[in-house]
């Protein structure tokens, strides 16, 4: 399968400029995160958070495979009653916590992540939704707060782990079809909801009030907002990336981003936003720069449908899974493989942890000996 870059259009230099205006400002904070490093690098370390999680982010193609070859094991999950299965997996902001939701009981079950060892050790279990839970989503500033959707109840749901007696259920009734994403913006300031056909509604955060609601082209496979907050990117069908503004859900603009016979099926954007990757039906993931809207690069390396993808927190390392029974890990910068996790089913989610070097990832077995939620990243000892 050949890997050639996607010829598109030039987009409108308004959007241009929106992109490059939040990567400057990235950069402008640039020094101040050099000097933590530094300051970070002088402290000591433990040997085990040294392990999985290195002081010094992998910043080059060498040093992720060396660290890798030494931290190659997966270890289930300790998510209680989760032998149904489950649909997706999410960390809150600070690594505390990794959430998911269990296919047969449709409850959400969160798990504490050790600060030292990385085990996690379930700590709740919260009941409400009557339908599948296709999405789950820790809040981007409040660790214990989460946001989870049932498919077909048409209902949102907030959960606070520091008083899970109760919870908060928004009823999302403008939507036409079964939800396919429920999504924070990276403020914290509004809440996307999208069904699987043409309908998609913005939610105020604290207020829960919908604030707009929009009929889409080809519905919503996947989508994700750019870290400034000001859009949404959305994988849709046609091979297609259609961006919207927030929070007025104007359309701004279509990528052409695979042929048209595929359908985008995720989509992700690396947390400084330089880069974008989208997968498709067409078993491609292909790698955009989104100062210039790009095709640099294609990750060609799958046989069969990409549908999920998440960025390290570093944003040089790029899961990619799908259909195959394996998970590629991939240099971003190059598109080069990194490590590769064997799957015995294919794989439905993904997340890393925001400041380790651990993936966490579903896959579609339904064996009650099986662990759904597993973490990959561990040492082999």
């Amino acid at each position: 399968m050949t890997e050639e870059p996607i010829a598109i259009s030039r987009p409108s230099s308004s959007l241009l400029r929106a992109f490059a205006s939040e990567r400057s400002r990235s950069a402008s904070r640039a020094p101040d995160a050099a000097a933590k490093e530094s300051r970070e690098r002088e402290e000591p370390r433990t040997s085990t958070i040294e392990e999985i999680c290195p002081k010094k982010p992998l910043s080059d193609f060498r040093s992720c495979v060396d660290h890798f070859k030494g931290h190659s094991k997966a270890r289930g999950a300790d998510l209680l009653n989760m032998k149904g299965g489950a649909d997706c997996v999410a960390f809150s902001c600070d690594g505390a916590y990794v959430a998911s939701g269990n296919r047969s009981s449709h409850a959400v079950t969160v798990g504490a992540v050790d600060r030292t060892s990385y085990k996690v050790k379930h700590i709740f279990e919260g009941h409400g939704h009557e339908d599948v839970i296709p999405v789950i989503d820790f809040h981007p500033k409040q660790p214990p707060v989460l946001v989870s959707a049932g498919m077909n109840d048409k209902t949102v749901r907030i959960w606070d782990l520091r008083g899970t007696a109760s919870h908060t259920r928004i009823g999302v009734n403008q939507l036409n079809a079964p939800i396919s994403r429920c999504k924070y913006s990276p403020d914290g300031r509004y809440i996307i909801v999208a069904d699987e056909a043409d309908t998609m509604t913005l939610l105020e955060g604290r207020s829960f009030g919908t604030i707009m609601t929009i009929r889409m082209k080809d519905g919503c496979r996947d989508l994700c907002f750019h870290p400034s907050g000001k859009f949404i990117f959305m994988a849709a069908g046609n091979g297609r990336v259609d961006i919207y503004s927030v929070p007025d859900l104007k359309h701004v603009k279509s990528i052409a981003a695979h042929s048209n016979q595929a359908h985008c099926n995720s989509i992700a954007i690396s947390s400084d936003g330089s880069t974008m990757a989208v997968g498709a039906s067409d078993a491609i993931c292909s790698l955009w720069e989104l100062d210039r809207l790009m095709c640099t690069r294609n990750v060609g390396r799958m046989d069969w449908p990409v549908n999920a993808l998440a960025f390290s927190y570093c944003d040089n390392l790029l899961a990619i899974g799908g259909e195959d029974r394996f998970v590629d890990i991939s240099y971003q910068k190059t598109a080069e493989r990194v490590a590769e996790v064997p799957l015995e089913r294919e794989c439905l989610s993904l997340a890393w942890h925001p400041k380790a070097y651990l993936l966490a990832y579903v896959t579609s077995s339904c064996d009650p000996r099986d662990c759904p939620v597993r973490l990959f990243g561990y040492t082999k000892n």
